[in-house]
């Protein structure tokens, strides 16, 4: 069996942290270490415009850096599709004949693009937004504006959610 993880940046370094990045590096090393799988491959952003679409391995796990990281509004519904694209594309090289992969993505927006796939698939979501309400966790709007557009952001977001994981419960 083989992983393909979906992770959202670079796992070495680590940015911003360090948390979302290390833990599906970290869980790919282990399945590899330990050999519950045959391949681990951990797909990701980088900031080094030189890495995107090279491979490098670290400690047994196979890095394909993807693109550069997204940044800006409504990200999800301009780059998030291409970048799933490229990563659907990589998933079908990687998934010749017979072999047997699991799909594990840090994110749910990995998967736009994953609408048939043959392979069981892991959304490990770690993003509390939209599913928590702006004004538990940051300080209070400024203006009724602000809270509007919020709102209708994180109404777009929990529909392409259900979307996407209605897919993926669908094909069991």
């Amino acid at each position: 069996m083989n992983v393909l993880m979906l992770g959202p940046r670079e796992p070495i370094p680590t940015t911003k942290g360090g948390a979302i990045e290390k833990l599906p590096f970290d869980l790919a090393k282990a399945l590899k270490k330990y050999g519950f799988v045959r391949k681990v491959v951990l797909i990701a952003t980088t900031e080094k415009k030189d890495l995107v679409g090279r491979w490098v391995q670290i400690n047994g796990v196979d890095i394909f850096y993807i693109s550069t990281p997204i940044k800006g509004a409504l990200f999800y519904f301009t780059a998030m599709p291409q970048i799933s694209s490229r990563i659907k594309k990589v998933y079908e090289k990687l998934r010749n004949g017979d072999d047997e992969w699991i799909v594990h993505s840090t994110y749910f927006y990995n998967l736009i693009s994953f609408n048939k796939s043959a392979d069981p698939i892991i959304i490990s979501e770690f993003e509390h937004y939209p599913w928590m309400p702006e004004h538990l966790y940051h300080k209070p709007f400024i203006s009724t504006v602000r809270r509007m557009r919020w709102e209708l952001d994180a109404q777009l977001r929990i529909e392409l959610a259900h979307y996407i994981m209605r897919k993926a419960i669908m094909k069991r």
